[in-house]
């Protein structure tokens, strides 16, 4: 990108151009971090956005930790930025299930797929 260009960090804007163009536009911050009640309907909005690349490379830049950015929830663990994705990691169709208990990306579908098989491998190997 060069200098000057509107989603360049020496842009007047600070490099947030891009901004006016996200999905998010309007809507309460909150949602995106602390308020989980709010959390689904923040995803499902998220998962809509035609600028989630500069959504995350922003996150990046700055830092941001317990929130959703670019499709992606940014978490702080063990001293490190990790990024846990919004859509199933297994079938990547669905959404995933947002919680504090469920850090391991998948959607309802997979998640109940995923028991059901760890519990036949375990009766298998008794």
């Amino acid at each position: 990108m060069a200098e000057g260009e509107p989603d360049s960090p020496a842009s007047p804007d600070g490099g947030r151009a891009w901004w006016s163009r996200a999905a998010c536009a309007g809507h309460d911050p909150e949602w995106w971090s602390d308020d989980w009640t709010k959390r689904a309907e923040a995803i499902s909005i998220c998962l809509t956005c035609p600028v989630t690349q500069q959504c995350v490379r922003d996150a990046t830049l700055h830092g941001d930790t317990g929130v959703i950015r670019g499709g992606m929830l940014f978490e702080q663990r063990r001293g490190q930025l990790q990024t846990i994705p919004l859509v199933c990691d297994s079938c990547g169709g669905q959404p995933a299930v947002s919680s504090r208990n469920n850090r391991a990306g998948l959607c309802q579908r997979c998640r109940r797929y995923g028991r059901r098989q760890a519990q036949r491998n375990f009766q298998e190997a008794s």
